[in-house]
């Protein structure tokens, strides 16, 4: 009787601190982007609006503008930034990079390496145009500065 009473305690204290567990899994996240150097690449945002279906789930390396930036928290505490990539032909890809991307402001320039999605659903809304960032490369920052 007392081993059942045993497992059975262990069995309800694994219960009780299994959310707190979960919690510290922001630690093994990789939290942030990485930033530095991309290979240029010949493909443009108007390119993969052109045929959206062929480059769906695929990764790629596109340059533009940043536009719209924000930084958000989830209900986790993990921190991303969102915001859209521009070109001069007014196309945008909807941009979202782990952690709080700093280095960019609104209008620099920047070269981005992410999977690209022609559409995501989130709970009820569905996001269409979206690149999940792994790299990004800062060309020109707004105020006309090399980084």
């Amino acid at each position: 009787m007392t081993s059942l009473r045993l497992i059975l305690s262990i069995l309800l204290l694994a219960l009780i601190l299994s959310p707190f567990a979960a919690s510290s899994d922001e630690k093994k996240y990789k939290a942030y982007t990485d930033i530095g150097p991309i290979e240029k690449s010949e493909l443009s945002i108007a390119g993969i609006f052109s045929d959206k279906d062929k480059y769906h789930r695929e990764v790629l390396t596109v340059e533009g503008t940043v536009t719209g930036l924000k930084y958000k928290k989830m209900f986790n505490g993990r921190k991303f930034t969102l915001f859209g990539l521009t070109d001069s032909e007014k196309n945008t890809i909807n941009v979202y990079a782990r952690g709080y991307v700093k280095d960019i402001t609104d209008g620099s320039e920047v070269r981005i390496y992410g999977r690209y999605s022609k559409e995501k659903s989130f709970m009820w809304k569905k996001r269409y145009n979206i690149m999940k960032a792994r790299k990004i490369q800062i060309l020109d920052k707004s105020d006309g500065s090399k980084p």
